[in-house]
């Protein structure tokens, strides 16, 4: 079965409460019910949090179906999240700027570009540790700064919700990523706008 799930977030930005989501498409080994797609959510959650500050709080979880026409998937569950990141640190980011994390498909662009999936965290924050200048990618992030943010992107590469359930991530074209594929975090923090 083929599903998605988006983890949406919140932040004080511009005066206002800016909300964005992270969005990750899977392929599972079972029927995902709304009896079961809360801890398909919750598994999400609970990797992200690691890797945004405190002042990023988590609004709602919702997961669909996918891989058919737009009529044919549908919203199997709508949930209310609650909690914030716990991601500490001194170095406060501009809401904007995001850590870079992909996974390598296995697959060439037709000139020869690998391509990656990547997921752009607005974690609001470096880790401890970091300086002014990785803040403002003047500087290279560091390996211990990246630690926490490989971390994640191996955990949502597969996924278990419950015992004997496995979500493999995969493209949104639906193609798959292998489980094995080398994760890594691009050295500069980069710019991601919210509106577009």
């Amino acid at each position: 079965m083929r599903i998605a799930i988006a983890i949406e977030k919140e932040a004080a930005w511009h005066g206002n409460q800016e909300r964005w989501s992270n969005v990750y498409h899977y392929e599972t080994d079972f029927t995902v019910t709304a009896a079961n797609a809360g801890a398909c959510i919750d598994a999400l959650v609970t990797f992200e949090k690691p890797v945004h500050a405190s002042s990023v709080t988590y609004k709602t979880g919702r997961l669909w179906t996918t891989g058919g026409t737009p009529a044919q998937n549908e919203t199997i569950l709508i949930k209310d999240l609650s909690g914030s990141g716990s991601l500490s640190g001194s170095v406060v980011l501009y809401r904007e700027c995001a850590v870079v994390v992909q996974s390598y498909t296995g697959r060439n662009s037709t000139t020869g570009k690998r391509i990656f999936l990547r997921k752009f965290i607005h974690a609001c924050i470096l880790p401890t540790g970091a300086t002014s200048g990785m803040g403002d990618g003047s500087t290279a992030l560091d390996a211990t700064r990246k630690a926490p943010f490989l971390t994640y992107g191996d955990q949502i590469q597969e996924v278990v919700p419950a015992a004997g359930q496995l979500m493999v991530l995969e493209a949104p074209s639906g193609a798959d990523l292998s489980p094995s594929a080398p994760v890594s975090v691009l050295d500069y923090v980069t710019v991601r706008q919210f509106r577009r």
